[in-house]
């Protein structure tokens, strides 16, 4: 049941991670939509501005109000008294009939539009008495027409100015209104970016943690420690200790693998327990486990941690209603930082150490060159012991 559970949880990690993922596209994906609809509706409101700003040319109108005053003035002050005066005054007539024709009044209210078609009305009633051949006694008449037109222009002026500037006024609020929706979803877009690119560095913190970490005991994997060894590696002298359980694989054999995983967990506890603050355990593989010492006396530390080890798998384990008694060989090797070896080597004589260990009757550890040099000595001090004279025949036989 328990190799079952786990499977079932990491799926139901695996689902939510992907609801989660499935969201964060959705809200990237509805801002992204947001933005393009509210570029577009502020690049519709900026046009509109451009628009009333075209249609309410209040330019023209003054313009148009201009050219009636002057028109009065030179018929209330220069009279018409010769064809000159009357040729002059229906070209000046003409121009401002034409500016009034020209006025785009689509965008104005209906009131207004009513007052300029009844404005060009009474423009063009003057046009019979502007062309009359009595003209020299029509022009008090001309005066006092053009004084009503011109009153009627200058309120037309007025409002036109008035309904122009609440247009204008208008749009532009309308735009700002959108320019400040759009900043408040460019501040929003950048902060959904900054939180999504907080979970991306997250997740792959914890995608590298995961990928370095042991799925069963919790503790370093080869690779992390392939990792920090060649991080540390030339810079400092370093030592490994390579432990191996004994007797692994009857415990297997006897109690399942369920018993096994859980001596396995035990045994990366204590050795985690046992390390010091900034060092960590490593599972290499099966029921193969790693230390790394960094710094001065390394080997000398490292064996300081194989007695630790000892100690701590020695303490029963219980499995159910089973207490387990394991061993554990071990192997030391070292590498100084000015020295040319590279990981594989010092990981190669570490595996030879805990080699001769097991050799050596298991439940014990062997550094790497120290023992074959008191292999050595302890071959020298048997062959002399031989050699030499002893009173009795058995003290020899057990000597050799």
């Amino acid at each position: 049941m328990g190799s079952l559970r786990k499977p079932a949880s990491h799926l139901l990690r695996r689902l939510a991670l992907l609801r989660r993922e499935t969201s964060l596209t959705l809200g990237a994906v509805a801002i992204v939509g947001l933005g393009v609809l509210m570029g577009a509706i502020t690049l519709n409101d900026r046009a509109r501005v451009h628009s009333v700003h075209a249609r309410y040319d209040t330019v023209a109108t003054n313009l148009l109000a201009r050219d009636i005053y002057s028109l009065l003035l030179a018929v209330r002050y220069g009279g018409i008294s010769t064809a000159r005066d009357q040729t002059v005054m229906l070209r000046q007539y003409e121009r401002t009939l034409e500016g009034l024709g020209d006025l785009d009044v689509s965008a104005l209210s209906p009131d207004l539009v009513r007052f300029h078609r009844h404005i060009e009305q009474d423009v063009r009633r003057l046009e019979p008495t502007l062309t009359d051949p009595e003209w020299t006694s029509s022009s008090t008449e001309i005066f006092e027409r053009l004084n009503h037109i011109a009153a009627d222009m200058l309120q037309f002026a007025s409002m036109f100015g008035d309904e122009a500037n609440d247009a204008i006024a208008e749009t532009e609020a309308r735009l700002e209104n959108s320019l400040i929706a759009m900043g408040v979803l460019i501040c929003f877009f950048v902060a959904f970016c900054l939180l999504l690119t907080r979970r991306i560095l997250v997740q792959n913190r914890k995608l590298e943690d995961a990928v370095r970490t042991d799925f069963l005991t919790g503790i370093r994997n080869r690779y992390a420690l392939q990792h920090d060894l060649e991080m540390t590696v030339g810079k400092q002298d370093c030592a490994a200790v390579l432990l191996d359980l004994d007797g692994f694989k009857s415990v297997n054999d006897r109690l399942g693998h369920n018993a096994g995983d859980t001596l396995l967990r035990v045994v990366a506890d204590r050795m985690q327990l046992c390390c010091a603050p900034g060092e960590t355990a490593y599972r290499i593989g099966g029921d193969e486990f790693a230390v790394i010492i960094e710094g001065k006396e390394a080997r000398l530390r490292g064996m300081r941690y194989c007695e630790r080890f000892l100690s701590a798998i020695a303490n029963p384990v219980r499995v159910g209603r089973t207490k387990l008694r394991v061993t554990a060989s071990l192997g030391v090797s070292e590498l100084a930082a000015d020295s040319r070896d590279s990981v594989d080597q010092l990981m190669g004589r570490a595996d030879k150490a805990l080699y001769r260990a097991k050799g050596c009757g298991k439940a014990c550890y062997r550094v790497d060159g120290e023992d074959e040099r008191l292999t050595q000595r302890d071959v020298m001090e048997a062959i002399d012991a031989i050699d030499a004279p002893h009173p009795h025949p058995q003290t020899a036989k057990a000597v050799a």
